[in-house]
């Protein structure tokens, strides 16, 4: 396999590999005269894309990624990319030395490998920073969701702690005003009914054009007052209702 002039990086894979990587790879799959370890491990050691890295521990480091397999033939760390049809991977041994290579024997022909796990040496790509800023953001509004409904839940238990402490008095003296204002709107709605009952039949007894209008619209002014007040009356009702969910809630523990 002639890798020197059949290698090539995918396109838009400059931001993904650094300089340092592509060179690496480069001086080892070129000529032998111009490949890395010519000089033994020293051309390594010197390598810009080794720098930092302690060679006197190496043995006693950690791998930065451990990938796990299961025979020294697992490809299952590897996408299957599209395969010749001629192209069998199998474990077969390698043909003979006087046959031409093909390279069909061995394991990992066909396939390709997908880094999971970034190397902080290499450059990440636009398209995994904007995923990652979007996944940072959504955990930050995960967190703030979180911190109001505990937020709602410290006020429902002081809610509960002033009532404990006699101040369940001022919820039932919500409820008692709230009930008279309600009270008092059902008063106000039957009162504006009656007017424009009363108009209604006035309206229809007048023979005199010019005053119709006039008429219609007082009819119109109080039947517009009758829905505000028939809306303020419904709102009253429905805080009521919460007012008196809450003392039960309240009085239940």
């Amino acid at each position: 396999m002639n890798h020197e002039e059949m290698f090539e990086f995918p396109d838009g894979s400059e931001s993904m590999i650094s300089e340092e990587l592509r060179d690496l790879i480069s001086r080892l799959i070129c000529s032998r005269d111009r490949r890395l370890g010519n000089n033994g491990l020293e051309d390594f050691r010197q390598h810009p894309f080794f720098a930092g890295l302690d060679w006197e521990h190496l043995t006693e480091m950690e791998a930065p990624y451990k990938p796990e397999v299961s025979s020294p033939t697992d490809t299952s760390n590897f996408d299957i990319s599209t395969i010749s049809p001629e192209i069998t991977p199998c474990n077969t041994q390698p043909p003979n030395v006087t046959a031409i290579f093909t390279g069909h024997h061995l394991p990992f022909i066909g396939f390709t490998y997908t880094m999971e796990v970034f190397s902080p040496i290499v450059k990440i790509s636009p398209i995994w920073s904007t995923l990652l800023v979007t996944i940072c953001e959504q955990l930050q509004d995960e967190k703030l969701e979180l911190q109001n409904r505990l937020n709602d839940v410290m006020v429902k238990l002081e809610r509960k702690e002033e009532y404990r402490n006699g101040g369940h008095g001022q919820l039932h003296q919500q409820i008692s005003c709230e009930t008279t204002s309600s009270q008092q709107e059902k008063e106000l709605i039957a009162q504006l009914k009656d007017e424009i009952q009363i108009l209604r039949r006035r309206l229809e007894d007048e023979t005199s054009q010019h005053r119709v209008p006039a008429k219609e619209a007082n009819i119109e002014e109080l039947e517009k007052k009758f829905k505000e007040s028939k809306e303020k009356n419904r709102q009253l009702i429905l805080d009521k209702q919460d007012l008196q969910k809450e003392l039960e809630d309240v009085t239940s523990d």
